[in-house]
């Protein structure tokens, strides 16, 4: 084992670091970028954060975490991207990469010993994988970096603000806190079962009066299927009530397209009896 200090394991040891150095510099800066998805309500997403612009003595420690909404999104797994050396030398007993994941919240921890495998170049540090609610309505939902809340400090009357990327020096006393420019991202939810989306038009569904009667005439027929089929052409030219939309959904997948078309055509042509 390295005499030098590791940054990883318990989280107050970059802190730590920080506090015993008899120098520390924050002259450069890195890169952070969190990517966007879209996923539809109760799919799945996938979100990647990206470093690059990494200084020439590279990262050896990392702490930070990331927020987002934890009424829409659950965050399942965090996978180590290339940046990322998960079987690099750490402190015995104690992984390299550090990962608590909580509501609305994943608290990330990264450090290294190892010379050869401190960060640098650019690529995908992490990726976050997880799920969108059923009733997730339609819209774009903030994921952010932050400081992970805790005490700071060796007397506990701090609490820490910073997102840390750094290098802690083969002379342990030497810590390079570099400045992150913070590009946060989004996941973008679409089809939920409130509304439907067309170009510049957002509908308020209404409650089915009659599966397939998307006319309102109350009879389900041929002038159903060329109401919709125009629908789908142009929704700005043909637009439909929210009463018409919900009616034309009738495979109830809270969409409307061609599917619900061919299910109407081939109720009138009683191939199928009911939807």
């Amino acid at each position: 084992m390295k005499a030098k200090k590791i940054l990883a394991g318990a989280c107050a040891s970059l802190m730590l670091a920080m506090t015993t150095a008899t120098a520390v510099s924050a002259a450069d800066t890195v890169n952070v970028t969190i990517g966007n998805a879209t996923a539809e309500a109760g799919g799945k997403f996938s979100v990647d954060i990206d470093l690059s612009g990494i200084p020439a003595a590279g990262i050896n420690g990392c702490e930070f975490g990331v927020k987002f909404d934890s009424t829409v999104l659950t965050v399942t797994n965090v996978k180590a991207g290339e940046l990322a050396v998960e079987d690099a030398t750490s402190l015995e007993g104690v992984n390299t990469l550090e990962t608590n994941i909580q509501s609305g919240l994943v608290s990330v921890i990264y450090g290294l010993a190892d010379t050869n495998s401190y960060i640098t170049g650019e690529g995908t540090f992490l990726t976050l994988e997880g799920t969108v609610s059923n009733t997730a309505a339609a819209g774009k939902y903030d994921i952010e970096l932050v400081a992970i809340d805790r005490v700071a400090g060796t007397d506990g009357t701090a609490t820490n603000t910073d997102i840390i990327f750094g290098n802690l020096a083969d002379d342990n006393v030497t810590y390079t806190v570099y400045t992150p420019t913070i590009t946060d991202g989004w996941v973008e939810v679409t089809g939920d079962s409130s509304t439907e989306s067309t170009e510049g038009t957002t509908v308020e569904i209404g409650e089915p009066t009659m599966l397939g009667d998307v006319n309102l005439d109350g009879a389900i027929g041929v002038a159903d299927i060329s109401t919709l089929a125009k629908y789908n052409v142009n929704p700005d030219v043909y637009s439909l009530s929210g009463v018409a939309i919900a009616n034309a959904d009738v495979t109830k997948d809270a969409k409307v397209d061609g599917l619900d078309l061919n299910a109407i055509i081939e109720y009138c042509l009683k191939s199928i009896s009911e939807f």
